[in-house]
């Protein structure tokens, strides 16, 4: 029989965000440093569906994705599901209803550039994958088609309808906040800073949950593919109104 520790001495760090921006990576990253013990599959999905009504019951429910980890409580028991943050209020209440020591991990990317990939990705191999043939510009419009008016014309899967919304973290992020009060525990970070300064990008972590950064100074990196999203003339409009209105958000979440 697996013996929980208390709730109030287990400290969580949960990357929530978002799809396409590396979190992957980061996970297994930061799941080699001695401080932290990471869940047993990289995304548990818990807080995606409602938690049973006794707090003490969801906890020991979601601390089975931790039963392999020590009783230790210096460690930091770490999962990464990117879905968490544009699911935004409801799941934000379950994880501050469950976990009430937990640090708020957001790996933010240029959003014309998450929508592209999310194009890509599903174009190919993919349980979900796109119909043969539809183009990138095709797919825009379906996904502004439905936000106006809910109409699905192909019959596309809600999660790729909703790809472009999901590049709006204005809106996802401000639901977190208003839920946990404040912007303390919730950290922002930018997948382009990732591919640019893996180190430094992996010590500004380490200094947000607290944990030794001289870990990652002679880490070994995987290599990454850098690639550049082209340049649709068609979806400027479109990128250039969604990074106004979420550029300056993020910079003022920044400096809190």
């Amino acid at each position: 029989m697996v013996i929980y520790p208390d709730h109030a001495g287990i400290r969580h760090a949960v990357i929530a965000g978002v799809n396409k921006a590396g979190t992957s990576s980061i996970f297994t990253y930061l799941s080699e440093h001695p401080e932290i013990c990471a869940s047993s599959k990289k995304e548990t999905r818990y807080f995606l569906s409602p938690c049973p009504e006794d707090i003490r019951e969801s906890f020991i429910e979601y601390n089975k994705f931790f039963s392999h980890c020590p009783s230790k409580k210096t460690l930091i028991r770490l999962e990464a599901t990117p879905d968490y943050l544009r699911f935004g209020r409801q799941t934000a209440e379950r994880i501050k209803r469950v976990l009430n020591n937990v640090h708020l991990l957001f790996v933010l990317r240029e959003p014309a550039e998450r929508l592209y990939s999310h194009f890509r990705s599903h174009s190919e191999k993919s349980l979900l994958r796109l119909p043969s043939g539809l183009t990138f510009e095709d797919f825009v419009q379906l996904c502004l088609l439905y936000e106006k008016s809910g109409s699905n014309p192909m019959g596309l899967h809600k999660f790729h309808l909703t790809a472009l919304r999901a590049g709006r973290y204005d809106i996802f992020l401000e639901d977190y906040a208003r839920v946990f009060g404040s912007w303390k525990g919730i950290n922002i970070f930018f997948y382009e800073n990732l591919k640019n300064d893996p180190i430094g990008f992996m010590e500004s972590i380490c200094e947000a949950i607290g944990i030794d950064k001289i870990f990652f100074h002679n880490f070994s990196f995987q290599h990454y593919n850098i690639s550049n999203t082209p340049r649709f003339q068609f979806f400027h409009q479109i990128a250039a109104d969604i990074n106004r209105r979420v550029e300056p958000f993020t910079n003022e979440c920044i400096t809190e």
